[in-house]
This record gives C-alpha cells, sequence and structure tokens, in this order.
C-alpha cells in the first residue's frame, strides 16, 4: 500500500509492518536479492542473499537436493538501507537480463535481482565479473554474502511419533532423540491412562547410525509434498528431522523412509517392557451418591478370602451396617488375577465426571504391600480393564440389604 506522501507500506517482521521511502518518488525500493550458481558442481551450488527492511536471509542448496537446504535469517540493523546508496534503478534497469556467458566452461554464474513497487529486473553474468555501472552494488552484496558459513549439514535431533491402531491406553507412543539424550513419552489419546515418560543418553554408535539413514534428497522431497498428517488419528506416524536450522516432517509409512522408520522403531520400544510390580495384597471398593436418602455410601474390604462390608447414611436415624463374609480360595484366586489384569497403576486417579449430574460415583483401590493407588469413575461405567473386577465387587456390595432412595421431587 502507497501512502499519500509516496511512502510503500510492506508486511514486516513480528506481524508489524515497515514504511519505506522511495528512492524515486513512484519506485520505492522493497528488496535486493543476489546470488552465485555452479552447474557442474556437488555439494552446495547456489548461495543467495535477501535484503528485505528489518531482515536478511542468506540461502544455501544444491540442485539434486542431496543436502538440506540451509537458510540463517538476521533481523534489525540497516543493511537495505545502506545498500540503497549504491542503486541507480534507471542505470539497473538499462542493463540487459544476461551479460557475458554465465557458467560457461563451469566457471560459474552470478546474479543480482531489485524489486521496486510494481516492478522487478534481474541481470546475470559471469561469476566475479566486473560490470562499472553497477560495480559498488556487486561489491556490497559480494561482501554480505560471504559473511555466512554453511556448516556441515548434520542431523540435529529426530522426532518420530505414531498412534497405535486397535489399542487401548497408552496408545500415543513418541520417542525424541538429539546427539546427547533421548525422551520417550507414552501417553492416551482419550485422556483416562496417566502418561509414562522415560529419558536415557544417546548412544553414540547408534546416533551415527541413525544419521547415515537419513537421505536427504528423499526427506526434502516428502517435506515438499506438504502430505496432510493427522496427529491423533490411529494408525498414523510420522518422523520429523531438524538440521540446519530446519524442520521436515514426513510420513513414515513410505518406503524410500522404511529403514529408518524400523530403526526408530527399535529405539522407541526399549521402554515398553512393563517392571515387574509387587503382588495385590487387598482390595478396597466402594460407591456413593450424594444426592440421595437412605443408605448412599458403600465400602468394600476384601483380603484373604474375607470380605468386609459396610454401608452408612447421612441420617441419625439409620445406623451403620457392617457385616463380614468369606468367599472360596478360587474366587479370591479369580479376583486376584483379575486385579492383576487391570493396570490400575497406568490410570488417572479421576476418570470422566464422578457423581456429576447424581450419577453416583465409584472407586477401587488396589493395595501392594503398603503402596496403592485408588481410581474413581462414574457410577456403572468403570474402565473396560477393571470392568469384570467391579461387577464381581458390586455383587458381593449388594449382599448387604440396602439402596440408595433418590430424594423425592
Amino acid at each position: 500500500m502507497v501512502d499519500d506522501e509516496g511512502h510503500l507500506w510492506i508486511p514486516a517482521f513480528d506481524y508489524g509492518a515497515d514504511r519505506l521511502a522511495p528512492s524515486e518518488p513512484e519506485s520505492p525500493v522493497v528488496n535486493v536479492s543476489s546470488g552465485v550458481f555452479y552447474g557442474e558442481c556437488g555439494g552446495y551450488c547456489k548461495t543467495s542473499i535477501h535484503l528485505e527492511p528489518n531482515r536478511k536471509t542468506f540461502i544455501a542448496s544444491a540442485w539434486d537436493h542431496s543436502l538440506p537446504t540451509y537458510r540463517q535469517y538476521t533481523y534489525g540493523g540497516n543493511d537495505l538501507t545502506r545498500i540503497l546508496a549504491t542503486i541507480d534503478w534507471d542505470t539497473f534497469v538499462a542493463l540487459p537480463e544476461t551479460i557475458g556467458c554465465p557458467d560457461c566452461a563451469d566457471g560459474g554464474g552470478e546474479w543480482i535481482e531489485i524489486s521496486i513497487a510494481g516492478a522487478s529486473h534481474r541481470v546475470t553474468f559471469e561469476a566475479g565479473a566486473t560490470i562499472e555501472s553497477i560495480q559498488p552494488l556487486i561489491d556490497s552484496m559480494r561482501a554480505f554474502r560471504n559473511e555466512f558459513n554453511i556448516p556441515e549439514p548434520k542431523i540435529d535431533s529426530l522426532l518420530y511419533v505414531r498412534v497405535e491402531d486397535h489399542c487401548e491406553g497408552l496408545c500415543r507412543r513418541q520417542l525424541y532423540l538429539d546427539q546427547n539424550a533421548g525422551q520417550w513419552h507414552f501417553s492416551d489419546p482419550k485422556g483416562q491412562v496417566r502418561s509414562r515418560t522415560f529419558t536415557d543418553r544417546t548412544d553414540s554408535k547408534q546416533w551415527d547410525q541413525l544419521n547415515a539413514l537419513v537421505d536427504w534428497r528423499v526427506v526434502q522431497e516428502l517435506a515438499a509434498r506438504e502430505l496432510a498428517i493427522c496427529d491423533h488419528c490411529p494408525g498414523t506416524e510420522w518422523i520429523e528431522i531438524r538440521g540446519l536450522n530446519q524442520n521436515y516432517r514426513i510420513p513414515a509409512w513410505f518406503p524410500e523412509v522404511s529403514d529408518l522408520r524400523n530403526a526408530l522403531l527399535g529405539v522407541m520400544d526399549r521402554f515398553q517392557v512393563k517392571p515387574e510390580a509387587s503382588p495385590v495384597t487387598r482390595i478396597e471398593y466402594g460407591s456413593n451418591f450424594g444426592f440421595c436418602a437412605g443408605y448412599c455410601t458403600r465400602h468394600l474390604l476384601a483380603e484373604k478370602q474375607i470380605l468386609q462390608l459396610s454401608a452408612t447414611s447421612r441420617s441419625e436415624t439409620l445406623p451403620p451396617i457392617e457385616e463380614k463374609m468369606e468367599i472360596g480360595a478360587q474366587e479370591w484366586g479369580h479376583l486376584l488375577l483379575l486385579a492383576e489384569a487391570s493396570e490400575i497403576e497406568s490410570y488417572k486417579e479421576v476418570i470422566g465426571c464422578p457423581d456429576c449430574a447424581d450419577g453416583g460415583s465409584e472407586w477401587i483401590r488396589i493395595w501392594r504391600g503398603e503402596d496403592s493407588h485408588k481410581v474413581t469413575f462414574e457410577y456403572g461405567n468403570p474402565p473396560d480393564s477393571m470392568a469384570e473386577m467391579i461387577d464381581m465387587l458390586r455383587g458381593w456390595m449388594h449382599a448387604i440389604p440396602t439402596e440408595p432412595e433418590e430424594i423425592p421431587e
């Protein structure tokens, strides 16, 4: 947008805007770029520098994408303003688009492009050539390019994420690795099971092997497709590679990256072994209805084939009820097997909205020696892995001849 005084307003860093004073009343300079290229070469054969208000960008790339494109940004400063003193638009636009024989006999080519409001012009010439009419501009742009060095291309970090299909519980698995350390994070997409996180040092030999499996040509090709990846869909998986200040996010199901994917999956499985837990010694179960009359709270303690049952009421007219019963060895053994299979330690302490809308709540606590874990959930809606155990406990609880009674409207 050009204002009434002839200044050009353009987008700038951090969602702001810059006002450019025109070098000529009708022609404010917006961008100045310069680059060099070599056709017959390997590695980073193209480099360029781009000057904009408040930002300077250096870019290096390979013709065959065998190396990751390198970009480096510097913000602030007045580089564009300083270069304006070397620019005469009429002189520059009068030059032909090609001068001499750029990159003939593998000598390389060089170019300069200037963009103004509504127009641009690019001049390409032999690398290192002298063009008297714009030589101060060429020298300045070469100096800007020479400020930057291209680091050795290598992986800074790897992120591998997969969401398991046909899975309950910790189905979202995430592995982050850099040269020094790794982090394994397992979470439940439904939010019912508590997440688990592990950390460990990165094995240097394994890190070198992963680096060797990264084909930058394939990575850049897949990343350039910008394929849609569903972050939460069961069965999806992707790899995010960071190198030379760039992030490349690619699907992991393509055969071109199968070796890298399989290697990362092997590293991820390192923390899939469940630690041995102490045996279950006691089991507690209870239920509660907040808005009710009668015996609204019940409790059961099961230990060594003995069940202690109790029911209480908020009303002083209803005395507490306590009963004790003994179950058979087979029933007790089956209950212990269900408790072990429940994976209760992996669940959050509260699931859903217990007793919301007067729906009641249930809870289960499993003891392993002096340690225990308790989970509370909506009445009649236990996690699938606990459903059979809760049904069994609820059946014994009903041996107490009382029922919660709702307060009549």
